[in-house]
């Protein structure tokens, strides 16, 4: 049936015996060569020609607009022989291949990926699923991002840290692949049929899908950084230190004054991504017997007057059982409009020999941000093996 449309168009309208022939017709060929499998199919029985002639009828007394230019639409006969439906069908137009559309986040990242088997929901006959699905692609990346946000802050041990901050981010990749497994059946049954409106979509194995995803990146990230983050460990005849791998052993020959006939160096570490922060490990031979505290004190104006720096605190604790004295201050800057340098000292005594650990960062906010390894540093010295 033919009907002359504005601008030189053509409404074309087949009355075909069944919907899996249309599909069929119309799968992997241009709309040219499904019309002329559609014109030419044979007819099975005369219930064609009846429909035909009763949608001839119901033309001629409407006025109604069928379709738009260049619009193909197909009426397949209904369960009663003798009536035709007029309900516009669920698709119009072939499903995307799941396949392709969840790797397309190496480019579009998770969010765009998500959309699209969002947007994929309609050409699936699905609809009513696009919408939550979209929402989800969007939401839960950002809440992702909070999460791992929340636990930086909470400073907890790198390994679990990581664990539990990368389940945020497990999960963006579980909605992902979860939406993916949803979809990817019924597209392999349309594939192989032409039709996917009978399909069985299995929610919640796609939820365990999903779910193993998040907890697999969960799981390798941790185990990941256990095998990678693992402490270092420095020991000789005195004492045995061990400190966080995210920090470097330098060579202190290259130090100049780092071995004198009064001062020895024992270990020159730098943070090892951008050497803006140092630790410096030495010893000495006292003069005379004094506690930490008394030394702390003797030698406090000479290393502020090397320093040209000031003061800012000091206390004590015990470091390894041992009475330890530390002071904080500041030195002047490497070049001039540069930050003031923030440093720490903690002296040690034990018996006639006194150890020096000086920590100088460029400025006092990235001092803060490794007050964690360096603390760790401290905790890691252990005099119990020494001799």
């Amino acid at each position: 049936i033919l009907r002359s449309q504005d601008e030189s168009s053509t409404n074309v309208r087949l009355i075909v015996e069944s919907k899996a022939i249309v599909r069929r017709a119309f799968q992997e060929k241009s709309a040219r060569d499904a019309l002329v499998e559609l014109i030419n199919t044979p007819t099975t029985t005369s219930r064609i020609q009846d429909t035909a002639r009763e949608q001839l009828k119901t033309l001629k007394q409407s006025s109604e607009e069928i379709g738009t230019a260049n619009t193909f639409e197909f009426l397949a006969e209904a369960e009663a022989p003798s009536k035709i439906s007029k309900a516009s069908p669920k698709w119009t137009t072939n499903p995307w291949n799941p396949d392709q559309l969840v790797s397309y986040f190496m480019f579009i990242t998770t969010i765009g990926s998500g959309i699209a088997l969002g947007i994929n929901w309609r050409r699936l006959g699905k609809p009513e699923w696009m919408w939550p699905s979209i929402a989800g692609a969007i939401v839960i990346p950002i809440l992702a991002f909070g999460w791992l946000v929340g636990i930086v802050g909470l400073q907890l041990p790198q390994t679990i840290g990581l664990g539990i901050g990368l389940l945020g981010f497990g999960a963006n990749f579980g909605f992902l692949y979860g939406l993916w497994y949803l979809q990817r059946g019924a597209y392999k049954r349309w594939a192989a049929t032409g039709d996917f409106s009978a399909y069985p979509y299995n929610v919640r194995k796609a939820a365990g899908v999903g779910t193993l995803i998040a907890v697999s990146i969960a799981v390798i990230a941790s185990g990941y950084a256990f095998f990678t983050t693992r402490p270092l460990t420095f020991q000789n005849t005195e004492l045995t230190i061990t400190y966080p791998s995210s920090w470097a052993a330098q060579n202190k020959t290259q130090l100049s004054n780092c071995h004198t006939e009064t001062f020895e160096c024992i270990l020159w570490l730098t943070d090892a991504r951008f050497s803006f922060t140092s630790i410096i490990l030495g010893k000495f031979e006292l003069a005379e017997m004094m506690s930490a505290e008394e030394l702390e004190q003797r030698s406090r104006e000479n290393v502020l007057a090397q320093a040209e720096g000031t003061l800012i605190s000091t206390d004590t604790f015990q470091l390894d059982g041992l009475p330890a004295a530390r002071r904080f201050y500041t030195s002047a800057p490497l070049s001039s409009g540069d930050d003031f340098r923030y440093g720490m000292q903690i002296l040690i005594v034990r018996d006639a020999t006194a150890y020096i650990i000086t920590v100088e960062s460029l400025n006092e906010g990235i001092f803060q941000e490794h007050r964690r390894d360096i603390d760790d540093f401290v905790a890691g010295i252990d005099f119990t093996t020494s001799e």
